[in-house]
């Protein structure tokens, strides 16, 4: 750790500490990622994740009497390999910077550290890539692995006809596919947790969705029926709240599965799965600072921030996203 005896400033342990906190805060407490279950990985660094995947059992059987062991349950086992790949980030700091900034440097600093954190969190959903994301979510490079978006189950035809929602209805009916198109037993017993964009909230609460009396929207309508304890029904529970982002859920980069790429305040695209680590997980091998180097000559710093990560579908029949919706 850099001190005051290293010739580089004031750097005490209440910078690192601030720093570190702000990190481990934003990965537990980040609503857009805090209900994706999370897998640590070991050993640190492990260029893989191996994810056990378990079948239902077999092997029950039924009898008049109680019967010899002769027939023991079995349990099928099969297993689904992640690339674990590094989104990294540099934090350089010297003396001269401290005194431009003072006591405003760890706002600066935790700044840089804010979009390093944002970018591992669209490499869960959308791949790492090699040279990070533009400001409007754009992959740039090549794609290192593939993330949530992308190994999700594509869903076609919101409204039963195609994705154009120009029709009263129809925004009710997309929302009702993206959750029917998850089969029941996954959703017995659970919450459905749906994402979207900007555009698509906005639109969905439009005059054209409200009824001839401008009526509670469709939109609204639905998660009143589908998250309330006075309506919603085991296996047709969703969260009350949708997760909103136009980085995570609208596609940018044209992959393998989703061919389309989306243009922002045109397209929008709907994400629906069940939180459980046996169907979705985001996985590190490592996350935080790595280390540092110091150059004294120069009195300057630089930490190097990373996360080997990957975005994991256990399970693509309980991951599912809309094909492009596009707008009257």
């Amino acid at each position: 750790m850099v001190t005051t005896t290293d010739n580089v400033g004031t750097f005490d342990a209440r910078f690192y500490q601030a720093m570190n906190q702000k990190a481990k805060e934003y990965f537990m407490e980040d609503p857009q990622l805090n209900w994706l279950p999370q897998a640590i990985i070991q050993p640190q660094d492990a260029s893989q994740y191996k994810k056990p995947i378990y079948g239902a059992s077999i092997g029950v059987k039924g009898n008049t009497s109680l019967s010899m062991p002769d027939l023991k349950m079995q349990t099928p086992k099969s297993h689904n390999v992640y690339d674990l790949e590094y989104v990294e980030g540099n934090i350089y700091y010297d003396a001269n910077e401290q005194l431009q900034e003072g006591q405003f440097l760890l706002q600066k600093k935790q700044q840089e550290l804010k979009t390093w954190q944002n970018q591992v969190k669209q490499a869960i959903f959308k791949g790492v890539f090699t040279d990070g994301f533009t400001s409007a979510g754009l992959g740039v490079g090549n794609r290192l692995n593939t993330g949530i978006i992308e190994q999700a189950t594509l869903v076609q035809n919101l409204n039963g006809t195609d994705s154009l929602m120009d029709a009263a209805g129809d925004v009710y009916k997309a929302l009702s596919k993206m959750v029917n198109s998850i089969p029941f037993r996954y959703r017995d017993g659970k919450t459905v947790v749906i994402g979207c964009d900007d555009l698509f909230l906005s639109k969905a609460r439009s005059a054209l969705f409200r009824g001839a009396t401008n009526q509670i929207s469709e939109l609204d309508l639905f998660l009143q029926e589908l998250s309330t304890g006075t309506y919603a029904q085991n296996g047709q529970m969703v969260a009350p709240k949708l997760l909103v982002s136009d980085t995570l859920f609208l596609n940018t980069v044209a992959g393998t599965t989703k061919t389309e790429t989306d243009t922002l305040g045109t397209h929008s695209r709907l994400f629906a799965t069940v939180s459980d680590p046996d169907i979705i997980e985001q996985a590190y091998s490592r996350v935080g600072m790595v280390g540092e180097d110091r150059y004294n000559t120069i009195q300057a710093v630089v930490q190097k921030w990373a996360a080997r990560c990957s975005g994991c579908v256990h399970d693509a029949s309980a991951v599912v996203y809309s094909e492009q919706i596009t707008w009257a």
